[in-house]
């Protein structure tokens, strides 16, 4: 099962490092086509967005992951597809609801972020709630039977979304910073919409008979709460810290304009090199979660385990290196901005710790402590917030101290996951015959 694993990995790692690709190529160019404040604008909305999306494509999914996996583990194909079905109905049911609520809100969202502007890109961004949802699900169940056709769906996604964008901005681009954002967030809704139509049609008719029960739905709701509840309390405080920083760094010495530009090349540029082996990253913790879930015994489990974070670690210190040793002729050569260089080998320790957050977190929803989790996650982004209260208003840091306080996180939040694992890995007993009941019983 090992090996089969890693053989799927890394044929997703393939399939992510071409949309990463083609993400890395996009930030390059709107680093030297639009404004920093414009990209600062464009990423404060898409974050905000994903908020208010993170119940619908964060913990459903996983959700209907685990528990897919766990019915094909016991053989319940029909189990199986019930939960399927029940979780694209709570997609679309959610996805509707969040658009009826929160699009008549965006004025006073934009207005309580700091910026007005940011009414134009939130207003584009949240209608991509429904095929953003459906698909994410249905890439959770693809996930669940070992398929790596997800990374095909998405790598057309963000090719669509790049030549969007390039036509958007050829055409109306370059006027003000809210329009150029507005013209980014109308690219990415384009190529959700795209992803959707293609993901759907890459899934078998569902018979008749497998109609989902109040059951399946409970046991959606079950799982799924504590993983959204954790990511939208840890993107939650990260729109705090979105919503509080302008006003630290003018402590610090900086105006508001200074402040969106710090935050545009963080966010914009030397964050997302930085988490660029998230490409391999991700895609083992995505496939390992359904295998641990579906494991036969706890040894099992354990051996999946300890071979992914190997894995992980090793992924993680060799991106450390590279970071730390070409992050400034990155920022030089390919961001044309020497700042950025900065940034990206300042940060570079948050590619080692992001790398074993990520798998840790993946494996406990595997071996049923999402709960236990999430409420690590919570108490580690409560600490990040403070911390970045702190640090960020002393003039010596400045943005700096937003990075300090994102490192500080993520080693307290691998401290305590890693002791989570290692205790839930002493009393997981694998997937016994009843596994339809005992694998969903409420958590302890």
């Amino acid at each position: 099962m090992e090996n089969r694993l890693l053989a799927r990995a890394m044929r997703l790692c393939a399939g992510n490092a071409a949309v990463r690709a083609l993400g890395f190529g996009m930030r390059i160019w709107l680093a030297r086509t639009v404004s920093e404040q414009a990209l600062g604008m464009y990423e404060m909305s898409a974050q905000a967005g994903m908020l208010l999306l993170s119940p619908l494509v964060s913990g459903l999914p996983q959700a209907a992951s685990r528990l897919t996996a766990q019915r094909l583990g016991a053989g319940d194909a029909v189990g199986a597809e019930r939960i399927g079905r029940a979780a694209r109905i709570m997609a679309g049911v959610g996805a509707g609801a969040l658009c009826a609520i929160c699009l008549p809100l965006v004025p006073l969202i934009a207005r309580r972020m700091g910026d007005a502007g940011l009414a134009g890109p939130l207003a584009l961004i949240l209608p991509s709630a429904l095929p953003l949802a459906l698909s994410a699900v249905w890439h959770g169940l693809m996930y669940a039977q070992g398929s790596t056709l997800p990374a095909v769906l998405q790598l057309t996604e963000q090719s669509v979304r790049l030549i969007t964008a390039f036509l958007l901005m050829a055409a109306l681009g370059g006027h003000t910073p809210a329009l150029d954002a507005s013209l980014l967030a109308a690219a990415q809704a384009s190529g959700a919409v795209v992803a959707l139509g293609l993901t759907r049609g890459s899934w078998p008719g569902t018979p008749d008979d497998t109609r989902p029960t109040r059951a399946q739905y409970e046991q959606l709701w079950r799982v799924a709460w504590p993983i959204s509840l954790g990511r939208m309390s840890a993107a939650g405080l990260r729109s705090l810290n979105q919503l509080m920083l302008p006003g630290r760094l003018a402590v610090a010495g900086l105006s508001s304009a200074a402040a969106l530009s710090e935050y545009g090349l963080l966010s914009g540029m030397a964050l997302p090199t930085v988490f660029l082996p998230f490409m391999f990253t991700g895609p083992l913790a995505t496939l390992a979660m359904p295998r641990v879930a579906a494991a036969k015994s706890g040894r099992s489990a354990a051996r999946i385990c300890r071979r992914t974070l190997l894995l992980a670690g090793a992924a993680g210190v060799a991106a450390y290196a590279v970071l730390w040793g070409l992050g400034p002729l990155a920022g030089q050569y390919v961001f044309d901005n020497a700042r950025a260089g900065q940034l990206i080998r300042f940060m570079a320790p948050l590619a080692p710790l992001g790398c074993m957050t990520q798998t840790l977190n993946a494996l406990l929803q595997g071996i049923r402590r999402e709960r236990a989790a999430m409420r690590a996650t919570l108490c580690c982004a409560l600490l990040s917030t403070a911390l970045t209260w702190t640090l960020c208003a002393r003039p010596e840091l400045g943005i700096l101290g937003l990075g300090l306080a994102m490192m500080c996180g993520h080693v307290v939040q691998l401290a305590v996951h890693g002791t989570l694992l290692w205790r839930g890995l002493r009393r997981f007993d694998g997937l016994s015959s009843d596994s339809a009941k005992s694998a969903d019983a409420p958590q302890a």
